[in-house]
């Protein structure tokens, strides 16, 4: 698993790719030809591979780790693009969350536009002034979103386990 080092083009290109069917999921990159070589290769993947014994298909774990970094507005956006099940976690108690999650990305982008306020109110965070369209998901606001996660994929670092956390493994979820 050698190569060079990806750009965030190229990791905003298979995460995009990805986007189209239900994410960045373990299984998927050995049961599609998506093209996410570049996330193999990232610098953050083979130091949490090394670091924390995970395989290298597990490269959806470090995003979602990373994906957990990025503001709410697109958290939200890029959570129900990929299908991450991030905010499924920080709201157990909303059922509706799920529908976020659909196979469909059509229908994903129209449940987050339904919830959009909601999921900010729910999470105690003013939406921002935007107003949020399928259209501007499908457009402009998904793309940006995704390229904010695949900057923060090519320069962060997988985390050293502290002293304390030695003895044990340090996954992400």
């Amino acid at each position: 698993m050698s190569g060079p080092i990806p750009s965030a083009d190229a990791v905003r290109t298979a995460l995009t790719r990805l986007r189209t069917r239900t994410g960045p999921s373990a299984a998927r990159p050995r049961s599609t030809d998506v093209g996410v070589r570049a996330l193999f290769d990232l610098p953050v993947v083979k130091q949490a591979t090394s670091a924390d014994g995970l395989e290298p298909e597990a490269a959806d774990k470090v995003i979602r780790r990373l994906a957990g970094q990025l503001p709410l507005t697109e958290l939200a956006i890029v959570d129900a693009a990929l299908s991450l099940g991030l905010l499924a976690k920080r709201l157990p108690g909303r059922r509706e969350i799920a529908s976020l999650y659909a196979a469909d990305v059509g229908e994903r982008r129209e449940r987050l536009v339904d919830l959009w306020s909601g999921i900010h109110d729910w999470l105690g965070v003013p939406p921002p002034d935007t107003s949020m369209t399928v259209r501007g998901l499908r457009t402009t606001q998904e793309a940006d979103a995704i390229e904010k996660l695949a900057e923060l994929c090519v320069r962060e670092s997988w985390p050293e386990p502290s002293p304390a956390e030695a003895g044990r493994s340090s996954r992400c979820s």
